[in-house]
């Protein structure tokens, strides 16, 4: 998988579309804070909103790069 990291600043803030982030600071619930040390999949809502479905709602706070996600490839 090429992955193609670009800067943070030019990453669409589209809420219907999921991207790839890394860097910054992972925020869980307002409580727990701690240095994000993998990229993780994420939606815009004003912030940069982990999808996890999980607990309570978790951000990315300052990610530096963005990367769209790959396509899917049929098998068949």
């Amino acid at each position: 998988m090429a992955e193609r990291w670009r800067d943070i600043a030019t990453a669409p803030h589209d809420p219907t579309r999921r991207i790839l982030v890394r860097g910054g600071t992972w925020v869980r619930g307002n409580q727990e804070v701690v240095p994000q040390a993998f990229s993780s999949l994420v939606t815009w809502d004003g912030e940069w909103v982990v999808c996890d479905n999980l607990g309570p709602r978790s951000i990315i706070r300052d990610p530096a790069e963005w990367a769209p996600l790959p396509e899917a490839r049929h098998v068949g």
